[in-house]
This record gives C-alpha cells, structure tokens and sequence, in this order.
C-alpha cells in the first residue's frame, strides 16, 4: 500500500514517456548516421534514454509556438566503453521533432547513485536560484509601489 504513483503523477508521466522515447529515437538516429551500423548495433544496445521535464506538455509547446526556448534533462546511460561515442551523438544532434537542439554535457558519473546525487544538488541549486529571483521581483515591486 501507498508505494505506487499517485494519479496525478501517473497522468504526468505520460508527456515524459513520449519526449523520452521521442529523443531515444532521435539520439538513435544520430548514432546511426554518424557511426553506421556496424558500430552503432552494441551502441544502441546499451543506450538507455530518459527525460526529466522542466516544462511539461502547454508550456513546451506555448514556448515552442513562441519561438523562444525551453530545456529539460536528459539521462542518457550506455556502457564506460561507449561513452565519447555518444557524446559525439549528442554534440551533433540538431533537431527534435522540428525544433533546433542544443546539448550540455553536466555531469559524467559510474553509478545511478552518483548522478542521483548530482541532480538532487543541481536541483537545490536552482531552486534557491529561483526563490532569489522571486524575492528580488517581491522587492522590486514594493519599491515600486512606495
């Protein structure tokens, strides 16, 4: 009991599910193309694509519809032997269901454990960023209003 997803986060996922495979197939693509399939096959055997949106769904495509930018994480996991390959692959990935793209390579790790560390800092980080940010409009707007 209780350890399942909630509704509200089952019905969620869903936009995740599709920009995860959507980018697996589109980092698949690049492989192929840059390295054939004689190398891409162990690849792509061992590539395992997923996203963590920032944005979900509505924002994305009003970002999108706007012309102006959105990002999101990308977890992208393939074996130690693979790892200049695909970031070649993604160095060279331009497009994503029509929108240019452009790729950060921020953090390298061995383990699950290791990069679950690094995006729960990564994440505090902007978070504080964020709530800074807000204060200094709250502030902005008092002086404002005085």
């Amino acid at each position: 009991k209780g350890k399942g997803p909630t509704a509200a986060a089952a019905a969620s996922s869903g936009g995740q599910v599709q920009r995860s495979r959507a980018c697996a197939e589109a980092l698949e693509a690049v492989v192929r193309r840059c390295f054939g399939t004689v190398v891409s096959g162990p690849l792509l055997a061992s590539l395992q694509v997923k996203v963590l949106d920032r944005f979900e769904g509505e924002e994305a495509a009003a970002a999108a519809a706007k012309g102006g930018l959105f990002s999101f994480v990308l977890l992208v996991r393939c074996e130690r032997d693979y790892v200049n390959e695909v970031l070649c692959a993604l160095a060279l990935w331009t497009q994503l269901e029509g929108c240019k793209v452009a790729c950060t390579c921020l953090h390298i790790s061995g383990s699950m454990r290791t990069m679950d560390n690094f995006i729960r800092k990564t994440l505090k980080g902007q978070q504080r960023r964020q709530q800074q940010q807000e204060t200094r409009k709250e502030r902005l707007k008092s002086q404002q209003a005085e």
